[in-house]
């Protein structure tokens, strides 16, 4: 939701980590926010939410790219990255 602008990932206009780590706590995960779309609420943070869902679709899919992107990291290498964060856990 609030995008990383060090890597050029766009967040949604209005929300930093206080009011994302907010909505976490009220909707439960991304995905589930995702999924709430659209939110009740007039506060200009939750319009740009609803206006913007797919930004947070893409975000999410971005973040994660063993899931949804195995051409981007090589189909040979997804085991080897499975296997690591495995054992970094």
């Amino acid at each position: 939701m609030t995008g990383d602008k060090g890597d050029n990932v766009p967040g949604i206009t209005g929300i930093g980590p206080k009011r994302a780590e907010q909505l976490i706590k009220d909707y439960g995960d991304a995905m589930t926010i995702y999924d709430n779309v659209p939110i009740p609420g007039h506060y200009k943070y939750i319009q740009e939410l609803n206006a913007n869902a797919d930004v947070l679709l893409k975000n999410y899919e971005l973040m994660d790219l063993v899931t949804y992107c195995d051409e981007a990291i090589g189909v040979d290498n997804v085991s080897e990255i499975e296997g690591r964060m495995m054992n970094a856990n």
